[in-house]
């Protein structure tokens, strides 16, 4: 199975959740994340041990990235226009409350093919244990 190189626009905490637990997940790789906040985006970044910027557009044409997670606000016009022009965009939301296996739950249903979801379910549900 072919490793889904994952983006994330937006550290804050929805998206520094998000990012943490796709970063778990076998079969997807956090590859960069992004945010307009230099410290937040380097923070999480060195959290995670992958790369940042502060640049979306730079983010998006990053090759190694398959989909990009966009945590932020719909105000954020300009990347949602950006984000739609590619087959990257996936969009998100989370509760604060939402528990792990929730958010990785969503994560590989949204993006893992089909084929890795087993085994990456598999994983998932022990966090209920």
């Amino acid at each position: 199975m072919e490793t889904v190189g994952i983006g994330v626009i937006g550290c804050d905490e929805m998206g520094s959740r998000l990012a943490i637990h796709a970063h778990d997940i076998e079969g997807l790789e956090v590859i960069s994340v992004c945010d307009i906040e230099d410290e937040l985006a380097k923070d999480l970044a060195s959290d995670i041990d992958v790369d940042y910027t502060t640049d979306f557009q730079e983010l998006m044409s990053d090759e190694r990235i398959h989909k990009v997670i966009i945590p932020t606000s719909l105000t954020t016009r300009q990347i949602w226009e950006e984000a739609e022009k590619t087959d990257k965009c996936i969009s998100f939301g989370i509760d604060k409350d939402m528990p792990e296996y929730e958010i990785q739950h969503m994560l590989i249903e949204h993006i893992l093919p089909t084929e890795a979801w087993d085994k990456a379910f598999q994983k998932a549900v022990k966090l209920l244990k």
